[in-house]
């Protein structure tokens, strides 16, 4: 194996370690994604989502011109993606709430 071919095969090894690299973050990021969340974590980043798209709602659903309404209709249809998830995340969380009676 002559210079230029030590070269050329470091180049590749150091973009495959990279790329290597890259996946691993990819697997670490989704494999944490999903693990259940805490309840109390699940009810205060629903609470602060639903707060964001409230106050959007009120400010585009109030407006009258036409743009404002294009905007109110794509609140409305995240809304109900928001909650739509927030419901799956309530029951897939790991802790119940316990009555206060």
């Amino acid at each position: 194996m002559n210079n230029q071919d030590a070269k050329t095969a470091w180049g590749i090894a150091g973009v495959l370690a990279i790329i290597v690299v890259i996946l691993l973050g990819v697997m670490a990021y989704r494999w944490y994604d999903e693990q259940p969340k805490d309840y109390g974590q699940v009810l205060q980043e629903g609470s602060e989502d639903i707060t964001v798209i409230r106050d959007r709602i009120r400010m585009h659903c109030t407006a009258t011109d036409e743009d404002s309404r294009a905007r109110c209709a794509d609140d409305l249809e995240d809304l109900g993606d928001i909650l739509s998830e927030f419901s799956e995340d309530v029951a897939n969380s790991t802790t119940t709430v316990e009555s206060a009676n």
